[in-house]
């Protein structure tokens, strides 16, 4: 049953050497609870697995609570396990996974003939394709993720 806060509890039993680890970690990262570390260690394996779309889609929710691409950076890029490198400019912001997948957030695209407003979000595979979705006043389901052209930001 999840709480107002989103929260739900759950009961597991663990392994005492894999609780004594847990303790470990608490201890090291100087934590308030063995709760808080198992809650991160189990964030950090399961970021370790996000692949680029995974992320995307993880920033597209984001950017419906905050609207802005900062923000939502902030959210899910800045601590996120899996990112090697952002960058930050005036109207985009890049990313890179540790895996090489590449991908850009523009802050604003304005494509009247495909009525299609609000920021764009696109990422470049380490296999060489790329793919492209809005996210903006018009946010497109999963399965609407097609390949699009390539914005000039790569080099």
């Amino acid at each position: 049953m999840a709480d107002k806060d989103g929260m739900e509890r759950k009961v597991y039993l663990l392994p005492k050497e894999l609780v004594d680890r847990i303790k470990a970690y608490q201890k090291d990262f100087g934590l308030p609870s063995e709760v808080e570390a198992a809650r991160r260690l189990l964030s950090e394996a399961l970021q370790s697995r996000d692949s680029m779309a995974q992320i995307l889609l993880q920033v597209r929710e984001s950017f419906k609570k905050f609207k802005n691409i900062r923000s939502v950076a902030k959210e899910v890029l800045i601590d996120h396990i899996n990112i090697k490198n952002i960058e930050f400019h005036d109207d985009h912001i890049f990313f890179e996974t540790k895996g090489g997948e590449r991908a850009v957030i523009v802050e604003y695209v304005n494509e009247e003939i495909y009525n299609r407003h609000g920021p764009w979000a696109q990422y470049l595979s380490n296999k060489g394709g790329g793919k492209g979705c809005y996210f903006g006043f018009s946010l497109l389901g999963d399965e609407d993720l097609n390949e699009e052209d390539s914005l000039d930001v790569w080099s």
